[in-house]
């Protein structure tokens, strides 16, 4: 197989995989979120063009995430360093595992700061990948790809 040909077989699966997410992913595409139901400021993340890092925030303590699910501060600040140590690795929607993307930094936001257009509170888990893929990097700046999404399963506790 020729080297426009591996091209042209890499950019039709990442097409495949585009026109996968935002069919059956509406959320990981590009939606006005600025205020939504539940209580965020405005999406945190940014695009470093020139390097090409992707930076959102994971998780943030104390607000309902998108499945309705509230995380303290201890939780966050665990599930971030267990990442840290035990995972590092890359996956599209829950679906894939990539290595097409790497972790670059991964913390808990010691103060409040601007990422983009949005907020960084402090205790909020923050995320930086380095996008290795062209498509994907692409779906990056055309913002299809809004941020990151814990990927977990565990016990809820009902009180």
């Amino acid at each position: 197989m020729s080297s426009n040909e591996k091209d042209e077989s890499a950019n039709k699966l990442i097409n495949m995989f585009s026109e996968f997410v935002t069919k059956h992913f509406a959320g990981s595409s590009q939606e006005d979120t600025s205020k939504d139901e539940y209580n965020y400021e405005g999406i945190a993340k940014s695009v470093d063009v020139e390097k090409q890092i992707f930076t959102a925030v994971v998780l943030r303590p104390n607000v309902v995430d998108s499945q309705g699910d509230i995380y303290d501060d201890e939780t966050v600040e665990k599930a971030c360093h267990q990442y840290n140590t035990i995972c590092r690795k890359a996956n599209l929607q829950h679906l894939v595992q990539t290595e097409l993307a790497t972790p670059v930094e991964s913390y808990i936001a010691p103060s409040d700061f601007t990422l983009g257009e949005g907020e960084v509170k402090k205790g909020d888990w923050v995320l930086s990948m380095h996008i290795k893929d062209p498509g994907i990097w692409d779906m990056c700046k055309k913002g299809m790809f809004t941020g990151f999404s814990v990927g977990c399963k565990g016990w809820i506790r009902r009180r």
